[in-house]
C-alpha cells in the first residue's frame, strides 16, 4: 500500500473519505482495506479511509494494525450499521 500518508483531516484538504463500517469483519477487512487503497491510488485522488468498529468481538482490531498508518479507526459501542456510517468524530482511535 505504498504511496499513502497518514492523512488527518486537520492537515490536509480530502477530496473523497471512505467510511467502512464493521462488525466482525476480522477474517475479510484488511483485503476490503487494501482493495479500497489500491483503487483509490488509481485515481489519483487525496482521500482517507475510516473503519468504524461497531462493537466488533472477533479480533477486527487487530486485524488492522498492519494498516494502522494508512486508515483512521473508530470503535463504538455496537450501534448498529447506521450509526456506523455516521461516526461522531470525537471518538477516533488509530
Amino acid at each position: 500500500m505504498e504511496g499513502v500518508v497518514d492523512m488527518t483531516a486537520d492537515q490536509r484538504v480530502l477530496d473523497l473519505s471512505v467510511i467502512i463500517p464493521a462488525l466482525n469483519e476480522g477474517a475479510s477487512i484488511g483485503d476490503l482495506v487494501a482493495r479500497v487503497n489500491k483503487r483509490l491510488l488509481v485515481l489519483g485522488v487525496r482521500f482517507e479511509i475510516v473503519v468504524v468498529d461497531d462493537g466488533s468481538t472477533d479480533g477486527t482490531a487487530v486485524c488492522l494494525q498492519p494498516y494502522a498508518n494508512r486508515i483512521r479507526y473508530m470503535y463504538q459501542t455496537n450501534a448498529g450499521s447506521a450509526a456506523a456510517r455516521a461516526p461522531r468524530s470525537s471518538s477516533p482511535r488509530r
